[in-house]
């Protein structure tokens, strides 16, 4: 099976001679503490390049924020108590604003004018909010940093509109990203004798979910050989929530493709197992213990592969989300607000970042946010169908699932990939409705 084409041009070949270069280089770069200055370097090139190619930044943003994720992580993603700074995000986000920045200097006010209502309401509501969190004396940095991930969704979605397809996308994105996994893989094996199986905190699994889903949405062999490479890291981090989006995105492309309705039916029913089962926390860990070979398996996975208590944190997230609407109703407590909860066991919890995506959009933007968004949400949804396929999947695996455990939408790691997705889909003309 040909993945690769046999002659390169003599351009694709000095590009990737210096890929390669840049590649080796990176581990003498870090212990001389230089990285940073390469990635910063890096962003600049992409930015020009998208400057003068504005189609091109549908895939370079949500590239660099995948390869950031392999070649320059983050110090943190070995801490699960969150006392170590992730600086390191600071230089991705740096990065991606170049790029975005520069797309946005190419992209004319009309596509600004065909957004759909909803989505600038949604902007409306994230600019308030944090004009709002400001004015409160929340944290600054976290309120640039939350405005920044809502910015890259719409910005993101506008740029997929106008710029681009899916297949291109895809096909851009197949050449791409299966270098960043590769490279993933290698350093996993680096670290395994150290470390064994081990989970990390970070977003790499849920960018490679994403694009798995939309691979295996595509059909053909191919694109199902890169779809189940693109999930080679969250099986190695033991990512739940990715594991169960890929496998519930699997069974709505069935019933996306079927024309039986009684095996749509069957799959509908089979996917709202799914679901249930992977967010209600006694439900999951009654699956877990009753599962074959758990006894077995425990032996080998990290601490935290069985625990189900991140559940019960999220389900309390939505809790405290809505005791703060009905305190502060339209803008919630602002962007940069902190969540305070009593985590079933980690005691007391104050924190900015909130775990519950649903939650985390009440809490920061209120009921101004909750409506806007939920009407983006209508507005795109009403495009899923038979044909759009893999985007229909992977939006419906983001919302009914990966959005309770994961600000998916609104974290500048994530953003830009479902904004393509959701922009991409808004296009699409539904044949058959389901």
């Amino acid at each position: 099976m040909e993945l690769f084409q046999q002659q390169l041009a003599p351009s694709a070949s000095l590009k990737i001679a210096g890929g390669l270069l840049v590649l080796v280089s990176l581990p003498f770069l870090h212990v001389l503490g230089g990285t940073q200055l390469i990635l910063l370097a890096a962003a600049t090139a992409v930015s020009v390049h998208v400057y003068r190619a504005p189609e091109s930044v549908v895939v370079a943003g949500p590239l660099f924020i995948l390869a950031v994720n392999v070649f320059f992580p983050s110090a943190a993603r070995f801490d699960p108590s969150n006392t170590v700074p992730a600086w390191e995000m600071r230089y991705w986000a740096v990065g991606l604003l170049l790029i975005t920045g520069a797309a946005l200097l190419r992209l004319r006010s009309q596509a600004w004018r065909k957004l759909p209502r909803s989505l600038k309401f949604f902007l409306i509501a994230a600019l308030a909010a944090s004009v709002f969190g400001a004015a409160r004396g929340n944290d600054i940095s976290y309120v640039a940093r939350q405005l920044f991930g809502s910015v890259l969704l719409v910005a993101y979605f506008a740029f997929a509109q106008h710029f681009s397809n899916e297949d291109n996308f895809c096909q851009s994105m197949r050449t791409y990203a299966l270098p960043c996994v590769t490279a993933f893989v290698l350093y996993y094996a680096w670290v395994f004798p150290e470390r064994g199986l081990h989970k990390e905190l970070t977003n790499l699994p849920t960018q490679t979910c994403i694009l798995a889903i939309l691979f295996a949405g595509q059909g053909g062999r191919r694109s199902r050989l890169v779809s189940a490479v693109m999930m080679i890291p969250p099986v190695l981090l033991i990512e739940r929530r990715a594991l169960a989006g890929y496998f519930l995105a699997v069974v709505l492309i069935w019933t996306l493709q079927s024309t039986s309705r009684l095996q749509r039916w069957s799959l509908t029913l089979a996917s709202a197992a799914i679901v249930v089962f992977s967010l209600v926390p006694s439900l999951g860990t009654m699956l877990l213990e009753k599962a074959p070979g758990t006894s077995a398996l425990a032996v080998w996975l990290p601490d935290g592969a069985y625990d189900t208590s991140s559940l019960q944190d999220r389900a309390i997230q939505l809790v405290e989300a809505g005791l703060i609407l009905r305190r502060s109703p339209i803008l919630g407590d602002g962007m940069g607000s902190e969540l305070s909860w009593l985590s079933a066991a980690r005691g007391d919890m104050q924190q900015a970042y909130i775990d519950n995506g649903w939650a985390y959009v009440a809490v920061k933007m209120g009921l101004f946010g909750v409506a806007s968004f939920a009407w983006f949400l209508w507005v795109i949804l009403k495009k899923v169908s038979r044909n759009s396929v893999a985007l229909s999947a992977s939006l419906l695996s983001m919302l009914l699932l990966v959005m309770f455990t994961e600000p998916v939408f609104f974290q500048f790691t994530s953003a830009p990939l479902l904004g393509v997705v959701c922009g991409f889909l808004y296009r699409k003309q539904p044949l058959l409705a389901v």
